[in-house]
């Protein structure tokens, strides 16, 4: 390292020694400090460094708490605004446009597609099994956390229903059995979601409180079961009511597919904007309880990190434990948060419910609580969307680059398929102002962004539901303060100390 850049770590290292010595020991701001300076200290090492999103340090010193007032009061104008715009004109904005195009995609090709994806997964399996033990530098472990679970879960959001053609099921299903099979056994109807929520609930356990979910031997056992136990179930009820009922990934990706501006259906295709197809998704009690468990779970992974979570379980931040003690309160958190948001959200819908009887002077029916419930629930998926991109955002921009190096040499056997050479990770962005504030700023605006649709397509909803300007805007009052709270909370998860 160029020795200027050293002394300049270490100056600010030593003003914040200087700065947190006059403070109380039991002050908060002497622990954030304590913090910055140990982080900067750290980066003075130039060995390489593991594939942790880095720059917090940056970002407690960027104005965060502009950001997050400028962010709450976009959220609360978008609602404000609503008020003054034709209910018409919200109505026909989430009405999709038909294409002026027609196509027929072939039976077979997603097929090929998903069968493909199969003897993919089939090769990483085994490279989990058998590669290098490092997380860092075994496909499997950069597939499924980097490409998967981050970049393609968003992709869906973006560009609509990929997962079709890449789910590793279907392709093997229809070589097996033919296309005329759909299982030997009914679905009962009491299994509807149910199977999904567990199974939701079961990945982010794995994903959150495991010890060890980045390992590859333990990663590959994890996703041989879960995909063994789902083709056994759509053997037994059939591909489409199983995957659709029961398959926890597949419901979550379509649900976010549901967000993207175009739909292909039927030979023709349809364009809106985001979350246009949410507006007409049937509502359904499991439905939204899947999608606020999704939200939950999504928000406490960036929760758990935190100065605040770790002083609530008793856990010195500054010096972390490790994962394997804090394992029962983190699956504690993790069920905690789903609680908490269902009866939060539950007490919101009932309030404007109760503000809509109050004030309505209709004699007509109108909608329950569990209808008002199912509908609105939907409308969070592009939060959930939006945080996910943000919080996954500074892992992505390292582990994709210690994807190329795997891909390069899968086998860690020194080749180089890729010819990439001599080849290196840098993370030299995260310790610079400049691109630490870009980054954070991109993190900014897609929670934002995602609240917004969200706000849009709850008022859209409201007006479906009780088809009165007046009476959707009172029913949404409670909703308005729900998405700013929910927006302080994200961008509050961005800005905060870690210690995990």
């Amino acid at each position: 390292m160029p020795k200027d850049f050293l002394k300049s770590k270490y100056l600010i290292a030593l003003r914040l020694y200087r700065y947190t010595d006059k403070m109380k020991s039991s002050s908060p701001k002497r622990a954030i400090n304590l913090f910055l300076m140990a982080a900067f200290v750290m980066m003075l090492d130039s060995r390489m460094v593991l594939a942790h999103a880095s720059g917090q340090g940056f970002v407690l010193l960027l104005p965060t708490d502009l950001y997050i007032a400028s962010g709450i009061a976009t959220v609360l104008l978008t609602a404000a605004a609503l008020a003054f715009l034709p209910a018409f004109f919200v109505n026909r904005l989430f009405v999709g446009q038909k294409l002026p195009l027609s196509f027929k995609v072939p039976n077979w090709l997603p097929d090929a597609t998903s069968f493909f994806i199969f003897v993919f997964l089939i090769c990483l399996l085994i490279v989990g099994f058998t590669g290098s033990s490092d997380p860092l530098s075994n496909p499997l472990t950069l597939f499924i956390w980097t490409v998967w679970w981050t970049l393609l879960l968003f992709l869906q959001g973006i560009f609509g229903h990929l997962w079709r053609w890449l789910n590793p099921w279907t392709g093997l299903y229809r070589i097996l059995f033919g296309e005329s099979f759909n299982g030997i056994l009914p679905l009962p109807k009491r299994w509807t979601m149910i199977i999904g929520i567990i199974g939701l609930l079961t990945f982010s356990i794995f994903a959150l409180a495991d010890i060890a979910p980045d390992y590859p031997p333990r990663l590959a056992i994890f996703v041989a079961a879960y995909w063994v136990f789902n083709f056994l179930g759509i053997c037994l009820f059939g591909q489409h009511a199983w995957l659709s009922r029961c398959e926890c990934f597949t419901i979550l990706f379509d649900l976010f597919g549901k967000i993207s501006l175009i739909r292909c259906q039927d030979r023709n295709g349809h364009i809106g904007v985001f979350g246009w197809q949410i507006v007409t998704t049937p509502p359904s009690l499991p439905l939204a309880v899947f999608c606020l468990t999704a939200l939950a779970a999504g928000s406490f992974d960036g929760l758990n990190e935190t100065f605040w979570w770790l002083e609530m379980i008793g856990i010195n931040p500054l010096e972390y434990p490790g994962r394997s003690a804090v394992v029962m309160e983190t699956i504690v958190g993790i069920v905690g948060s789903i609680l908490v948001l269902h009866i939060f959200f539950a007490l919101v819908v009932w309030t404007g419910c109760k503000l809509v009887r109050l004030s309505s002077t209709q004699n007509g029916p109108m909608p329950s609580f569990t209808t008002t419930f199912s509908r609105l629930a939907l409308s969070v998926l592009p939060i959930a969307l939006g945080y996910h991109f943000a919080h996954f955002l500074p892992a992505f921009l390292v582990n994709s680059q210690y994807l190329f190096a795997a891909l390069s040499d899968p086998l860690t056997t020194g080749a180089d398929w890729l010819g990439l050479g001599v080849f290196y990770v840098t993370t030299g962005f995260f310790y610079q102002q400049d691109s630490v504030r870009l980054i954070l700023l991109t993190q900014c605006a897609a929670i934002v962004l995602g609240h917004m649709i969200a706000v849009l397509t709850a008022h859209s909803m409201a007006l479906n539901l009780f088809r009165s300007h007046k009476l959707a805007i009172i029913s949404q009052i409670p909703m308005a303060i729900f998405m700013a709270s929910y927006t302080f909370l994200s961008l509050w998860l961005l800005a905060s100390p870690r210690g995990a």
